[in-house]
């Protein structure tokens, strides 16, 4: 299997926090269950043996699968599957030991039960139930700056960072990657590689991860749902 270490950072993962029920594993690939989130991760280069592991497992209900650098074998799930989206993405990872700094300072602390209202007002991507689930594993930033909420940012049930979001009077102003990189400073004391999904037309994420110093994979990965 020749994908980059970027590209499967997300199976890394998954595999390094010990969450990973293991379907299929050989020299074409591998394909696993993460338990924490219910999702399916396959990444295997020959479009055949790809689609003989998604029938082996076939009473599985794939209602979240991600598949790495194969866009013939997503075609393939997304129809044979029924999953309505597909999200193209590219997967950047941190590779420095210390967090980014930034030119903005910026409190950050770990959301309560109390934060969700305001979140949910303004992030609508996750239901409540799965933003209580990502709150619940501690993993749900606020920022804040003279008391007041800036935004937020967390990690996704499978690992990756995302969720982030400034407030609309505070764009702008350097908030975004002083979020992200409190969220990649959590990620490393927690012993991980911080990473994150960036969808392939979103050109200012994609600057900001540049921005931060991390790297992107050459391959695309597609998330179906």
């Amino acid at each position: 299997m020749a994908y980059t270490e970027a590209c499967l950072a997300g199976l890394q993962r998954v595999l390094d926090r010990g969450t990973a029920c293991v379907l299929e594993q050989s020299r074409h690939g591998l394909f696993i269950r993460d338990t924490v989130s219910g999702g399916y991760l396959l990444a295997v280069e020959e479009t055949e043996v790809g689609i003989r592991w998604l029938q082996a497992h076939g009473q599985a209900a794939y209602s979240l699968l991600e598949i790495c650098g194969n866009r013939a074998l997503a075609d393939y799930a997304q129809a044979r599957y029924g999953l309505r989206t597909m999200l193209c993405c590219r997967q950047a990872v941190y590779r420095h030991a210390a967090p980014p700094a930034t030119a903005v300072r910026l409190h950050t602390r770990r959301a309560g039960p109390g934060d969700l209202p305001m979140i949910l007002r303004w992030y609508d991507m996750l239901s409540e139930e799965e933003l209580r689930a990502v709150l619940g594993r501690g993993n749900l930033l606020v920022g804040e700056t003279a008391g007041h909420a800036v935004g937020f940012v967390g990690e996704h049930l499978e690992g990756s960072m995302g969720m982030l979001f400034v407030l609309p009077a505070f764009r702008g102003q350097g908030f975004g990657a002083a979020l992200e990189s409190a969220m990649i400073r959590h990620t490393l004391r927690q012993g991980y590689r911080p990473f994150c999904q960036v969808e392939t037309e979103n050109e200012a994420s994609m600057s900001l991860q540049k921005k931060l110093g991390l790297e992107l994979s050459e391959e695309e990965l597609y998330w179906l749902f």
